[in-house]
């Protein structure tokens, strides 16, 4: 009877990275006996390399089968016929053993070929299970993308705002000290001139004084005094 082993050409004992290149070989190799043009029975044998390698990769299901394969081995005895008459008391009890014998042997080929249509049927389960996986991985993954653009966009917004903000602030300093610096200018020319104006009425009235003094002494002596 052909075991899931003899479908990928692999002993009992083989690891798990070997089931892994038996079963790439496989395929590979229908593909090429094909030359790329799969047929019914091509699809068949692709359909048995998959079922074999999805029970063999898994562990689990690796002993269970290990163990029914186990249960299903045939036990050879040996029975000496010793001469005399012809047994046929044991030649019908051996049709009786080979029949049943048959009748088991259907049984137990229904039974693996059951097996093997629930562990392809659990393969395709799980490969569903894992697309769906994969569609929420990415879709998740698309969100948190979307939420990271959104967020630096936020972000590169809020700087802009800042740095305008900055940058009328600065503004606004820079007009205030102008405005500052031309006060302080015309105050600073105000006082200028309000000092220049002051030594003006000091001299004039400097001169002044003298004249009148030199007035009053001329008076005072009624003689002229030569002006220097």
């Amino acid at each position: 009877m052909k075991t899931l082993y003899d479908v990928l050409g692999v002993s009992r004992q083989a690891s798990q990275e070997q089931l892994e290149l038996a079963h790439k070989f496989c395929l590979d190799s229908l593909l090429s006996e094909k030359e790329g043009e799969f047929g019914e029975d091509a699809i068949l044998r692709a359909k048995a390399i998959k079922e074999a390698y999805a029970v063999l990769s898994s562990p689990a299901r690796r002993q269970a089968y290990d163990a029914k394969l186990d249960a299903r081995q045939p036990v050879v005895t040996y029975e000496v016929v010793e001469s005399g008459n012809f047994p046929w008391l044991k030649v019908m009890f051996a049709a009786v053993l080979l029949l049943g014998g048959g009748m088991l042997y259907m049984n137990k080929v229904q039974n693996n070929k059951a097996e093997v249509e629930r562990a392809a049927l659990a393969a395709q389960k799980a490969k569903a299970e894992a697309d769906r996986e994969a569609k929420r991985a990415a879709a998740e993954e698309a969100r948190l993308e979307q939420q990271r653009l959104q967020e630096e966009r936020l972000a590169q917004e809020r700087q802009l705002r800042e740095r305008e903000q900055l940058r009328r602030e600065a503004q606004v300093t820079h007009e205030r000290t102008q405005r500052t610096e031309a006060q302080l200018s015309r105050e600073r020319e105000q006082a200028e001139r309000n000092a220049k104006l002051e030594r003006q009425r000091e001299e004039q009235a400097a001169i002044a004084r003298k004249r009148n003094e030199i007035a009053a002494m001329e008076r005072a002596l009624s003689i002229p005094i030569r002006k220097h």
